[in-house]
């Protein structure tokens, strides 16, 4: 507050300076607000926000997903970004399992930036296995890039074609014929395993494991792990390691 005097007057005014830079800064912040808002409101169409902007899945003639597919309820309003959350990796195995089984159909969820959908038919597994376009892998091999870069594994499009069509021969028919006795002799072994157990629980993941590994390694390297002693062991066991720490990985990126 000011004051002036004149010869029979005193005038008091009021200083408003700083009141009205508080008013414009205000203004200002909602100006801002709401075109954020309005940016939002328009990315949201595309991508789901919520979701740590997760690409939304759309159809060629625009039909609405949800029509055609089922989305899972969230337990958030971050999308199924947290269905997962707190569960090991044999409980988020039974956990689409148990999708699957509810809905009967591939239905699609939005994790974490992507958009997931998940397969659970034959006719549309062949559908995808089939279609020349749809041939990239997941964002779970990226983390493979900078060790194999983009080879038969991890390439995309017309690079794949290229190197798929250099090792076609690999795969004829009369080439692999001549791995059968290796297929047929790991093949008894996997079953010796469980004769004599007519009732039980069993896991079949590392007999299951030791048999794919023990026929690729033979086939492609010309290798039989089972007479390697320690060394066989160790090369298997370092595999187990990496292959333990892969859901962690994906988890990460």
């Amino acid at each position: 507050m000011g004051e002036v005097e004149t010869e029979n007057t005193t005038v008091y005014f009021v200083e408003r300076s700083g009141s009205v830079d508080n008013n414009m800064l205000i203004l200002w912040l909602l100006a801002v607000l709401s075109v954020l808002i309005h940016w939002l409101y328009k990315v949201n169409k595309d991508y789901y926000i919520l979701s740590f902007f997760a690409r939304r899945a759309r159809t060629k003639d625009g039909r609405s997903v949800e029509s055609l597919v089922p989305t899972p309820k969230s337990r958030t309003i971050f999308g199924n970004c947290f269905d997962c959350i707190g569960k090991d990796n044999a409980e988020v195995f039974q956990f689409f399992r148990d999708q699957a089984v509810r809905y009967g159909e591939c239905y699609l969820h939005y994790t974490p930036g992507k958009a997931s959908f998940n397969v659970i038919d034959a006719p549309t597994v062949e559908n995808i296995l089939n279609h020349p376009k749809l041939i990239n892998k997941g964002f779970m091999y990226d983390f493979l890039h900078p060790f194999l870069k983009t080879g038969v594994l991890t390439a995309k499009e017309k690079k794949w074609h290229t190197r798929r069509g250099m090792l076609q021969r690999t795969f004829h028919y009369n080439i692999l014929n001549q791995f059968q006795e290796i297929f047929i002799a790991e093949s008894l072994k996997f079953v010796e395993q469980f004769k004599g157990k007519e009732s039980c629980i069993v896991s079949l993941r590392d007999p299951i494991y030791r048999f794919t590994l023990n026929s690729i390694c033979e086939t492609a390297m010309g290798v039989k792990l089972d007479e390697m002693g320690d060394s066989g062991s160790h090369y298997r066991d370092n595999l187990h390691h990496i292959d333990e720490g892969f859901p962690e990985i994906t988890r990460l990126l």
